[in-house]
Formats: C-alpha cells, structure tokens, sequence
C-alpha cells in the first residue's frame, strides 16, 4: 500500500509511532491471528505484525528513522518516507489499548507542519 506513495506526493511521507501503543502492538497482531491471517504464524510479540503506529514504516526502502528529538531540531527530509518514534510524549494510556489514543501533542503537531514545509 505503501509502496511508491514517495512519488506520489509532494513531500515525505511520515508515520509517528509509539512503543507505548498496545493496541498496534499486542490487539493488532492478537485479531490478525484471530481472523485465521496465514501470515500471523508467529502471532503476538513478532514486530513483524505490529502496525506503523506501533513501529514505523517497515515495508517500504528506504525509510529515513528519527527520533522524535532528531525530528524537531534538524530539517526535516523534503522526500521519502520518515519514521518518528514519538514514545517520549506518546506514552500515556490505559490498557488494553495504552497511548494508541495519546495523540494531543504540540511535537507531533510540530512534525506535521515541518514535514508540510509550513514550520522550520
């Protein structure tokens, strides 16, 4: 899905993530397993099966890594794909779904109008 979406915009393309979010981490992969998805051999605990919220873009190369810090102190890339792991400030929540819903935030606002070109 991912797949050539760099080319298709007019920017990066960037998912902040969490190791805070249970709910992409533990109930994403847990309901893939569930619903009998032949990928999910190795189930709950593989990051393999968590989602981008969770830990980042994997699927596509290259995907530029930053941490959150890195993310809002440096230029940010003007293409590509861009992974923000976000857990210093996306980390608060109940279970069973953890910081998943944490999103209110002046840094991942921050990065959103960076990665727009809007704020440098």
């Amino acid at each position: 899905m991912l797949r050539g979406a760099p080319s298709r915009v007019d920017g990066p393309v960037v998912a902040c993530h969490s190791s805070h979010d249970t709910a992409l981490s533990v109930l994403y992969p847990a309901a893939s397993k569930l619903a009998d998805d032949a990928e999910t051999i190795l189930g709950v605990g593989d990051e393999r099966w968590g989602a981008m919220g969770f830990d980042g873009i994997k699927a596509v190369e290259p995907c530029e890594e930053l941490t959150l810090e890195n993310a809002l102190r440096h230029p940010f890339p003007a293409t590509g794909c861009v992974s923000v792991d976000a857990s210093p400030v996306v980390a608060r929540g109940f279970p069973p779904a953890g910081a998943h819903s944490d999103i209110c935030h002046e840094e991942l606002a921050r990065v959103v109008l960076s990665a727009g070109r809007i704020l440098s």
